[in-house]
């Protein structure tokens, strides 16, 4: 029993510790010697060893700038430097901008993308769009993988796909307004790894013109219009349902129950452990920009 009180202990400290870091950043950063924040320029690395896989070794990561806290910016380094054979990106707001600009431009994508109010969504874009065009790996700027990636992706992967360590009916929105319709793939259940999760989409390996990122970029054009003039009790909700993981989980049960001819790889929740989804120090991000979880009564667009 003294077991189990201390494990419940320390969950509900680690709580409240994430909470104080998420509602008083810049309270939170002096206290946990996190300032000043420091630059990762140098992240934007090329590969110095040989690469021999389908899925290109290219590394797309992003944020609204460049700067973080001392742990988070280590942590990167951390996954740069496990990873000598691939090229790494770093991509903040200017020149995620500038990209869509130069390479959808005369795509109906481009005009969700700018009108768009939060980086989240801009974000989930733009990863659709690069890796649709250029093939690689997309990691969300706080999560990485603790193994090379050159051990995660088998030479003949054309794209590897995970699962949230999240119950699919978890994750649904709340709020009805906020939802689109969802189709289970009941005649292809037997190709999912996990009926019950949704994919996860902070981290992604494609080749280039893969026909679920050409299908998922689609569907957010074809629902976008459903969002439009409404408010929604929280952010967060609208945004998944129609750019983050659940239009990607949408888009792949669509393609499933379409009997479309397209090669994935799937890899387990979280890369079979081998994901970490909460990189130490991340939240210090949130000192210049402020997390759309948290904003109420909006809408998206």
């Amino acid at each position: 029993m003294g077991r189990q009180e201390d494990l419940l202990g320390l969950h509900m400290l680690k709580r409240i510790r994430n909470s104080f870091q998420f509602r008083c950043p810049q309270l939170a950063a002096r206290l946990f010697n996190e300032l000043p924040l420091e630059s990762v320029l140098e992240l934007n690395s090329g590969a110095s060893t040989s690469w021999s896989h389908l899925i290109p070794n290219h590394v797309y990561m992003t944020w609204e700038e460049k700067n973080f806290g001392k742990t988070h910016a280590n942590g990167l380094r951390q996954f740069r430097d496990l990873n000598h054979d691939c090229h790494f990106h770093l991509y903040d707001a200017k020149a995620r901008d500038e990209y869509m600009d130069q390479h959808y431009g005369n795509h109906p994508i481009l005009s969700v993308y700018k009108s768009s109010k939060a980086g989240a969504m801009k974000a989930d874009i733009w990863r659709y769009c690069i890796l649709y065009e250029r093939g690689g790996f997309y990691f969300d700027i706080n999560k990485c993988i603790t193994v090379p990636l050159n051990q995660l992706v088998n030479l003949e992967d054309q794209a590897l796909l995970s699962y949230e360590n999240n119950f699919l009916e978890d994750v649904l929105p709340k709020e009805k307004a906020a939802r689109l319709p969802l189709v289970l793939p009941h005649n292809a259940t037997h190709r999912l790894q996990h009926i019950n999760r949704p994919l996860l989409n902070w981290g992604l390996a494609f080749t280039a013109g893969h026909l679920l990122l050409e299908r998922t970029i689609e569907n957010i054009v074809k629902y976008a219009p459903y969002f439009e003039g409404k408010k929604f009790a929280r952010m967060r909700e609208p945004i998944i349902e129609l750019t983050g993981p659940i239009m990607f989980t949408r888009t792949f049960y669509e393609c499933l129950n379409a009997n479309l001819e397209f090669s994935i790889t799937q890899c387990g929740i979280d890369f079979n452990g081998q994901g970490d989804p909460n990189m130490k120090g991340g939240w210090v991000r949130y000192l210049k920009n402020k997390s759309y979880v948290s904003i109420k009564d909006v809408s998206i667009f």
